[in-house]
């Protein structure tokens, strides 16, 4: 009797200990084991909650892993991303698929059209975390957005200046 009710009350005295933060691990495709940090509930983390090994998370993931990531109440994009993050945006826009003569070459305009896809998915998931956390930045996360889908119908002028307009946007701030 004494053995169950010294374990009820450490479960309580744990689950009341850990009540604001949360500790998972993620498993990875061919990666091993990616361990997550603790997890803050404050509406506007300044760290992420996942170890991407010091990498962004656009890199090596997929925007269905990280939506994934989030869907599981992880922190996987900040606001201090958004610069490198339009960057990445900008440097996919002027994406040029290398020339092959190769018999059996990936078509030239399907990699750039496959380009512009992953990249609005990754705007989709990068605008739809972030943009509950910091509701008072709508201007830029629409203009992100509009070059997102600027970029999925293959109008790269358009999606470039948006993305110029929303970087001057956040600069000003």
């Amino acid at each position: 009797m004494k053995r169950g009710l010294f374990l009820l009350l450490f479960v309580f005295l744990v689950g009341c200990g850990t009540a604001d933060t949360e500790q998972k691990f993620v498993k990875t495709e061919g990666k091993g084991e990616v361990k997550t940090m603790a997890a803050s509930t404050t509406s506007n983390p300044e760290e992420r909650t996942v170890d991407f090994k010091g990498e962004e998370p656009w890199k090596r993931n997929a925007a269905v892993r990280l939506q994934s990531l989030i869907d599981e109440g992880e922190t996987v994009y900040l606001w201090s991303d958004a610069e490198a993050f339009e960057d990445k945006v900008l440097t996919v826009i002027d994406y040029v698929p290398p020339k092959s003569n190769a018999v059996n070459a990936p078509d030239p305009k399907k990699q750039r059209s496959d380009a512009f896809n992953s990249t609005n998915d990754h705007i989709k998931v990068f605008v739809g975390e972030l943009s509950k956390r910091h509701e008072d930045k709508k201007g830029y996360f629409d203009l992100v957005t509009q070059a997102g889908e600027a970029l999925a119908n293959g109008d790269t002028e358009t999606a470039k200046a948006k993305i110029e307009e929303a970087k001057t946007i956040r600069e000003s701030e």
